[in-house]
Order: C-alpha cells, then sequence, then structure tokens
C-alpha cells in the first residue's frame, strides 16, 4: 500500500496520542448558509484558477427514485455546489448544503491517502484509521435496488475534485471507484486512482 508523506507524518503523532476516537469526534457536517463557512471547515488542499480555497462540501439531493447525500467540492461565496446524481450528468443543488468541520485536534487526525480501486476496501481493515462516511445513496440498477454508503474520493484533473465513493451499488462496476463533476461533466467510467479522506482513531 502506498501512503504519502502526509499519512506517515499523521500516523507518528497518533501513535504518541494512542487515543482511539469513532468519526464523530473527529469529524462533523454543519449547515452552509449564504455562502459562509462554519468555524474549522476542512480543506480539500487545492485552490481554484481565482485562488479560492476548496473545501468539502456534502447536498442532499433527491430525483425520481435516486436520493443521496453526496459530497462535493464547496468553494466559499458561492451558494450552490455542483455533483452527479447518476454519474453521468452535472447537477447544480442550491439547497441542503452543508461542510465538511472537525472537531477537537482534528487537524492530527484526517488525513489523504492515494488508494486505487482494486484495494479501497482493504482500508478498512486498517488498525489505526478508517475512511470518513460522508452520506449515502439509494437507487436501482436494471431493477436492482441499492443502498450505498458513500466515501470521500479526491482527484486532481487540472485542479482538485471532490467526488463520491461507492461501496455497495448493484452495479458492482462503480464501486470503489470515484465519481466527481468536472468543469465539462463526469468522467465516465468513474476514476480508479484517487485519495481517501480518512481518519485516525
Amino acid at each position: 500500500m502506498h501512503e504519502n508523506h502526509f499519512i506517515h507524518t499523521l500516523l507518528v503523532l497518533w501513535s504518541t496520542k494512542n487515543v482511539a476516537a469513532i468519526q464523530e469526534d473527529v469529524v462533523e457536517w454543519k449547515d452552509y448558509i449564504n455562502g459562509k463557512l462554519p468555524e474549522n471547515a476542512i480543506p480539500v488542499g487545492g485552490h481554484t484558477t481565482e485562488g479560492k480555497t476548496i473545501y468539502i462540501g456534502l447536498a442532499h439531493v433527491i430525483n425520481g427514485s435516486s436520493e443521496a447525500f453526496i459530497p462535493t467540492n464547496l468553494i466559499p461565496g458561492e451558494k450552490y455546489v455542483n455533483l452527479t446524481l447518476d454519474d453521468k450528468t452535472r447537477i447544480t443543488v442550491s439547497d441542503n448544503i452543508k461542510v465538511l468541520c472537525g472537531k477537537g485536534d482534528y487537524l492530527n487526525r484526517v488525513g489523504w491517502i492515494d488508494v486505487r480501486s482494486y484495494w479501497f476496501l482493504d482500508l478498512f481493515a486498517s488498525d489505526v484509521y478508517r475512511p470518513v462516511r460522508a452520506g449515502w445513496q439509494v437507487g436501482d440498477f436494471n431493477g436492482v435496488a441499492y443502498n450505498s454508503s458513500l466515501y470521500i474520493g479526491r482527484i486532481l484533473n487540472g485542479n482538485f475534485f471532490i467526488g463520491k465513493v461507492y461501496t455497495s451499488n448493484s452495479d458492482n462496476s462503480k464501486n470503489n471507484k470515484a465519481y466527481t463533476p468536472n468543469w465539462y461533466g463526469v468522467v465516465d467510467g468513474g476514476w480508479v486512482a484517487f485519495s481517501a479522506l480518512i481518519y485516525f482513531y
């Protein structure tokens, strides 16, 4: 498993604390109102072409038989987010938006780890960290219903983009890949190489 320098640094910090934690001890979703960031909003690690810091947003969306809480890019000052529900098209949402925020010593408890789709599930077997669960999505594929947790993936395609990672879509070809809208739409087939947001116990 390939881990970046930031993860190695956090592992050292974690080992000095040795304190167990669940996700709700480390991060929480707060309402994003009128384009204003709440305290301790967690940045993605990149900026827009205008120099604005990108954060991790979450939006509730319903369309027909599909419903989801989907992670996506959030730009301070903008009162909307772009995301994908059907993994093919980009949609804009301006209501029910939240932003991921840290709690306590979260700066020592969250980080990004580079993964590939074929070993994303190995992250759940770690003794020291877990992927951050963002929300869920319900829908169907060829008449087979699914209810999948969604995790937070980050891809670099000229800029950082936040997207969703399924683990139990009834279309198994979609699982463990990052689906994220870009400036032009959605990358068909999903990203097999991406970074996953994790929290440390």
